[in-house]
């Protein structure tokens, strides 16, 4: 087989296995927000720089036969994607993701609420636990949240709708100056 058309074949297949690879670690991130690295590109770019530089190493060392050009490419497809689709599969069936990631505070989104009602206006179920911005005032009409749906702006006319987590807050059960706990959003009426 050339090695031109080899090393093409080793880069389609390094782009497919790369952005395969990115899609099941960026289901696996936890609390990246909006700052995720775009990973199966990542991934998809890596692998499509990899396969053919590695595959050529090994092609020099062999007979350059189509067969054993199949079998490198089964070899870095295999050494790629197994670890990632264990990961993924493990993952999957102890129950750790619910829709697509699991859901924790961080320091950008460091207070954790739980609807009482669904609604469905915002895509949200009842009982969907949502992590609200640290940043967030009592006067803003909205405020950013990162439910288990996914990013929402919550108004404030659907706050009365949820009900503080303080235990599962960053950093501990967060407090006013005047050391009385917040209300249901850290908002006093």
């Amino acid at each position: 087989m050339r090695t031109g058309f080899a090393l093409s074949l080793l880069g389609v297949l390094g782009l497919i296995c790369g952005g395969i690879v990115g899609v099941l670690a960026d289901a696996l991130t936890i609390n990246c927000g909006e700052d995720c690295p775009d990973s199966p590109l990542l991934w998809g770019l890596g692998c499509l720089v990899a396969f053919p530089a590695i595959g050529y190493a090994i092609r020099r060392k062999t007979s350059g036969s189509a067969r054993s050009t199949v079998c490198i490419a089964i070899a870095l497809a295999s050494i790629s994607m197994l670890p990632a689709i264990l990961l993924y599969g493990y993952s999957v069936h102890h129950g750790g993701m619910r829709a697509g990631k699991p859901l924790h505070t961080d320091i950008e989104y460091s207070r954790m609420v739980i609807s009482e009602k669904s609604m469905p206006v915002l895509g949200i179920a009842d009982a969907e636990r949502c992590a609200i911005s640290h940043y967030a005032r009592c006067d803003e009409q909205s405020i950013p949240a990162r439910c288990e749906s996914g990013f929402v702006q919550l108004p404030q006319q659907y706050w009365p709708l949820f009900k503080r987590l303080p235990a599962e807050d960053f950093g501990g059960f967060a407090q006013d100056a005047d050391d009385k706990p917040f209300s249901v959003l850290g908002c006093r009426k």
